[in-house]
């Protein structure tokens, strides 16, 4: 509200275009929004500095530290990273207007947009854990040997059949260089032996 009513706002409108250009083209590129994440950041610190309140910038400056991972949970799919540009193009128009109302409305609901994202990604990794550590209380009790032989009939019907020729023939070509082809993972062995056997991949990690 305070940019959008201030006298001063054109000096930022070429700033603030061009970061919501670069929004727009990064929204939905893969991964996890680095490049998008990085960008809002810089926008919010504009923002905050342009307002003028040094206290304000205190605050809201200790506030993204605090919660820089919800920022990124909120922002992590890109579909979530697509609404978020319709809200900053909307700030925009309403900063250009001159229409206080309306950017104060569209910040708010890019907060509590972000926030509800946060809390679903939050909810989503709860079930997964919970879900891992229910399939693990499956496996107590039975045999190393056994394990392994299920884990390697998953990995050859399910695993072995997903991977892209181009990626096999990318470790193939690796391999016939001499280059050490190895597999690091977060895994347990039950998971990272059958693949590197599948794969053919002497060395790995878990």
């Amino acid at each position: 509200r305070l940019i959008a009513e201030s006298p001063q706002r054109e000096a930022l409108l070429s700033l603030i275009e061009q970061d919501v250009a670069r929004l727009a083209q990064a929204a939905a590129l893969p991964g996890d929004g680095g490049e998008y994440i990085e960008t809002v950041n810089r926008l919010n610190r504009l923002l905050t500095q342009a307002a003028g309140n040094r206290r304000l910038q205190a605050i809201l400056g200790s506030l993204a530290v605090q919660t820089v991972r919800y920022t990124r949970l909120g922002l992590s799919t890109p579909g979530r990273r697509m609404q978020s540009v319709r809200h900053w193009q909307g700030l925009l128009q309403a900063i250009r207007r001159g229409d206080g109302d309306a950017a104060e409305r569209i910040a708010r609901q890019r907060v509590i947009d972000s926030r509800d994202a946060a809390v679903e990604q939050l909810r989503v990794q709860a079930a997964l854990r919970a879900f891992t550590q229910q399939a693990m209380l499956e496996f107590r009790g039975q045999s190393e040997r056994k394990l392994l032989r299920e884990a390697r009939d998953f990995v050859e019907q399910m695993v072995v059949p997903t991977v892209y020729p181009e990626a096999i023939e990318a470790l193939r070509w690796h391999q016939r260089q001499g280059h050490i082809v190895a597999i690091v993972s977060g895994a347990t062995k039950f998971v990272v032996r059958p693949v590197a056997e599948a794969l053919g991949i002497k060395h790995y990690l878990y």
